[in-house]
């Protein structure tokens, strides 16, 4: 290396984790390549992924490589559970759960502890290290400039659980399993039918279908001579290699990943992704079957300012780590070299992957909703809103479209009885106006409602939602002694931009 490195242990002390229990004389293993500067401004956080250590991640940084550390900073930080940083192998008391949130709250004393460091330039992360850099923004929302969401989400899915209490479950099935997690001796066989499991995950079935496990594939390829030397090679081996307690302690860790999961948002998913203010760059491999890209495009409207950018490949979650994959590599490095150069990054962006990922060699981008720059903002200094957003920034509209006040009223006249109808018609008329200039509720920048009855205000928020989704504006509630006509409950305005 023609760079400087340094490592160390930091000595975090007892720490309480969020399960209340301590992680007693807790190590916290890292590794930083490059200068920091006098500025402290070219910090990027690189946390490892599941069973990684940081050797195992160092492949990818070099001035020609995907992070460059003649330019940054870059401090790799070793997960709690890898067997470096405290981890079940080298802690008797290890507890039963370690969470993602407990990883970074460490790591972010780390830098400060070690390098006065308090803001991050970004954070990437693949797989596992995605998690973490998802739980750095939501966390730390005013500390990091750009995460790089690296085949991650912000919560586990359902079905990736699916995967990994089956993975539990082979290991506890051993005779060995002593309960928790902790086995008396290693269980061969039940980490070799692990690593197998695994190698069905890992890779998507396309991958297997091209033969790209083998060397008889079209290249590049994995270079196995036959299936079952690489199942024992690429997968028995290595998963065999590390402590089983370590491999089921991370499981624990990356099953109840949500960023949502803390004090700070209380369980509320969605609120957790609208505090974020940091620029995130979604990165799902096409194929990957942990972390789907469906998923990414979910928490896309809850982000101020986020590009969703998939990984037109066939190597499933091996997309996002393409050590052996120069194609894949090239396509990450052009992308986050682009995201760490940009100053003013769309607020959303989707790219669309094509429908045969590997032979693409491009994508055109389409811009998503509207080609306004519309920021949604809601700064940690004020209580997070509910159903709405604090304030709307707008930049180069084209149009700018108001509507005048909505009532109850349907096309005919009349009136409806009830309120919770009058509610209806009201964002019904709402929409048909807007789709009358080319537009939807997606390019609702402003509301104001009227209501004469504080007990409608259950039906006017399940009404909202239902037709508005989680893509809301900034909104204001006045409740007020009449309208125009006295039947009449409820009155909204609108503004909406493109």
């Amino acid at each position: 290396m023609t760079w400087p490195t340094q490592q160390g242990i930091f000595q975090a002390g007892d720490i309480t984790l969020q399960s209340g229990a301590v992680l007693r004389d807790a190590r916290l293993s890292w590794k930083a390549h490059g200068t920091l500067s006098a500025a402290r401004d070219n910090v990027i956080v690189y946390p490892t992924s599941y069973s990684a250590r940081h050797p195992d991640l160092e492949w990818l940084i070099g001035p020609d490589a995907i992070l460059d550390p003649t330019r940054w900073f870059i401090v790799i930080c070793d997960m709690f559970g890898n067997g470096l940083s405290s981890s079940p192998s080298n802690s008797t008391d290890y507890p039963t759960l370690v969470t993602v949130h407990d990883n970074v709250q460490t790591q972010r004393r780390a830098l400060r502890d070690l390098f006065g460091i308090d803001r991050v330039a970004c954070v990437y992360g693949w797989s596992m290290g995605a998690l973490q850099a998802y739980h750095w923004a939501a966390l730390f929302p005013d500390a990091v400039e750009r995460i790089v969401v690296n085949c991650g989400v912000a919560s586990t899915a359902i079905h990736n659980q699916v995967f990994l209490r089956g993975l539990m479950a082979t290991l506890e099935a051993a005779p060995q399993h002593i309960g928790n997690g902790r086995f008396s001796t290693e269980p061969l066989a039940a980490k070799r039918a692990f690593g197998r499991i695994y190698a069905g995950w890992a890779l998507s079935q396309e991958f297997y279908r091209e033969r790209l496990h083998l060397a008889e594939g079209p290249e590049p390829n994995l270079g196995a001579p036959d299936l079952e030397t690489f199942l024992r090679t690429g997968w028995e081996d290595r998963f065999g290699a590390n402590p089983a307690a370590n491999l089921y302690a991370q499981l624990v860790t990356w099953d109840a990943a949500d960023i949502g999961a803390n004090a700070l948002y209380d369980g509320d998913l969605h609120r957790a992704l609208h505090a974020i203010r940091a620029r995130v760059l979604l990165m799902p491999g096409a194929t990957d079957l942990y972390f789907r890209t469906a998923d990414n495009e979910l928490e896309l409207p809850h982000l101020s300012h986020a590009e969703l950018h998939p990984i037109p490949s066939i190597w499933g979650h091996r997309a996002g780590n393409p050590v052996a994959n120069p194609e894949d590599a090239r396509f990450i490095k052009d992308a986050v070299h682009k995201w760490l150069a940009a100053q003013h990054p769309p607020r959303w962006r989707i790219d669309t992957p094509p429908s045969n990922p590997r032979h693409a060699t491009n994508t055109q981008p389409r811009e998503a909703l509207m080609p306004a720059t519309v920021n949604r903002i809601n700064p940690s200094t004020v209580r997070a809103p509910t159903g709405y957003n604090h304030a709307i920034e707008i930049k180069n509209p084209d149009r700018r479209v108001i509507i005048a006040g909505q009532v109850g009223v349907r096309l005919d006249g009349s009136i409806p009885d009830s309120g919770e109808e009058q509610i209806a018609q009201a964002f019904a008329n709402l929409t048909a106006i807007l789709a009358a200039t080319g537009l939807t509720t997606d390019n609702l920048v402003k509301t104001t409602v009227f209501l004469t009855d504080r007990s409608l205000l259950a039906a006017l928020r399940a009404e909202r939602t239902k037709v508005m989704g989680d893509l809301v504006p900034a909104s204001t509630l006045l409740f007020v002694s009449g309208l125009a006509d006295p039947r009449f409950v409820v009155e909204i305005e609108g503004e909406a931009v493109a």
